[in-house]
């Protein structure tokens, strides 16, 4: 409800500063700028606060022996709240709530102690400002636009930022606007010629819907903050131009991926964030470490995991050696865990914090309704008390310094829409956990496309190893590997290449 309310004012406050930047002289743009500000405020609150307080702690000084108390009583809520979601009657229930009560209660009882015997806890927790404009643009290269959309009562709003400018369009939102996000998903993802001969059409209406005015031509790369639903659909599949060629060759299509390397981001300042990560995680002098982790399930008999049926994954065991091989032949370190190895506790363990790249080929299931009960499934191993799923509370309590993760499975970018903050899901859970980028996928997908999609990413990404610019290097490699998917023709269709997305630079 609070999120409804806030979109509401928000909405209202664009819409005053929009009018405002017409009606009066504005050179400086500062009614434009205002109504971004608006805009950030409604968008990935939550996540970026809660990711303050975790830098805080980092650097605070506050004792180790308490941080594991800390880390001790958030397993604890995870723990509750996934068996919370799986209580059979409602006495287990009422009985598995308590217990989180007082296990949150005493959680929040040790923060307000850190609050009050650490003030540099409390100073870097709280005085987190938002990125200005002008902040935001000094981060952009040259080639490269930020647009973030608002979705409002009755208009779209689109900003979009480059290293000199901020304009803002705005676009009649349909009254039936989720429902055409969930019909153009439909058309993407089907293989019917009846849905096939309808998307060009829903495709571009998408598009000028969604970029009314052409973007300046200088522009090769494109950083996309969504809104709500938004957040459900791929952009690289809109069509940039009507197409009437019939159904010959995807390769003929106008996609947008076509024009344009393209990222995505919870929020313009979560981005800021990132990149200032990206630049700082560039001057680190050690070798880059990467680890691929594919359970593969072989062997699995009857193995269900929250009624989903375990199969096997024989395409992700040949994935994760060619990539492996792939880094050794240029001589950079790489590991990789198969089978019973690739296990939850692995992922748990001290061990994980050593890799800079982390690549997990398994199967991933969402929750919508309720997105702590998402996750990932590893090796049915029950070492050490664990059940052979990282749930998505689970992600939450992991220590990663990993600058990107790949999680080569499916549906691992969705979760449950809620105004204001975006999907919560498994993506905003590793980037709490301190991962700076992530590509991940918009609906289930197939073993052999998968697999030929990122070992043509990682191709791309070590021969571009050495870039000067780091800055949206993974959003170019993916774009290269999704092109050479729809020239190649076999897996030219949408639903294999436009599922994976990148959360980040």
């Amino acid at each position: 409800e609070l999120g409804k309310v806030s979109n509401t004012i928000y909405d209202q406050a664009i819409d005053v500063c929009a009018k405002l930047h017409l009606w009066f002289d504005d050179p400086n743009n500062k009614y434009l700028q205002k109504a971004f500000y608006f805009s950030e405020k409604n968008k990935a609150g939550v996540l970026l606060e809660a990711i303050a307080a975790a830098e805080a702690q980092k650097f605070a000084g506050i004792p180790d022996s308490l941080l594991a108390i800390e880390k001790n009583l958030k397993n604890k809520i995870a723990i509750y709240e996934t068996q919370l979601g799986d209580a059979y009657d409602a006495e287990q229930e009422a009985n598995i709530r308590a217990k989180l009560f007082d296990v949150k209660n005493a959680y929040n009882k040790l923060i307000k102690s850190f609050e009050h015997n650490y003030p540099k806890y409390f100073e870097m927790k709280y005085s987190s400002r938002y990125a200005s404009v002008k902040d935001i643009q000094s981060t952009l290269p040259p080639n490269t636009a930020l647009r973030s959309y608002f979705i409002g009562e009755s208009l779209i709003s689109i900003f979009t930022l480059t290293q000199d400018s901020i304009t803002l369009e705005r676009s009649e939102k349909p009254e039936d606007f989720d429902f055409k996000i969930y019909a153009l998903r439909h058309l993407i993802t089907s293989s019917e010629t009846e849905d096939i001969k309808q998307l060009p059409l829903k495709s571009y209406e998408f598009y000028k819907m969604l970029f009314p005015k052409p973007l300046p031509e200088n522009i090769n790369t494109l950083l996309i903050v969504q809104d709500g639903n938004l957040g459900l659909l791929p952009f690289e599949v809109l069509l940039t131009d009507i197409y009437k060629g019939g159904i010959i060759s995807f390769n003929n299509y106008p996609f947008l991926i076509k024009k344009y390397a393209i990222a995505y981001s919870y929020s313009a300042n979560l981005y800021y964030k990132n990149i200032k990560r990206t630049i700082d995680r560039s001057n680190e002098t050690h070798e880059k470490a990467w680890l691929g982790i594919a359970p593969v399930f072989n062997n699995v008999a009857n193995y269900t995991v929250n009624d989903f049926f375990i199969t096997p994954l024989p395409g992700s065991e040949k994935e994760v050696k060619t990539i492996d091989d792939e880094f050794v032949k240029h001589n950079l370190p790489a590991d990789v865990r198969l089978f019973d190895d690739a296990s939850e506790a692995f992922i748990k363990s001290e061990a994980i914090k050593k890799y800079d790249y982390l690549h997990i080929a398994t199967h991933g299931f969402v929750n919508s309704e309720k997105p702590e009960l998402s996750g990932i499934v590893l090796a049915n191993n029950k070492a050490g008390g664990n059940d052979g799923v990282l749930y998505t509370g689970e992600i939450y309590n992991l220590e990663l310094n990993t600058d990107l993760v790949v999680l080569s499975a499916c549906e691992t970018g969705l979760g449950k829409v809620m105004k204001g903050e975006g999907i919560i899901g498994l993506s905003r859970a590793l980037l709490y956990a301190g991962t700076n980028n992530l590509i991940v996928s918009l609906w289930k997908v197939s073993d052999i496309s998968t697999s030929k999609l990122m070992i043509d990413f990682y191709d791309n990404f070590l021969k571009g190893k050495y870039n000067n610019d780091l800055r949206f290097k993974y959003a170019q490699y993916l774009q290269q590997a999704k092109l050479k998917m729809i020239k190649e023709n076999k897996f030219g269709h949408p639903f294999f290449w436009s599922p994976f997305i990148l959360v980040g630079n």
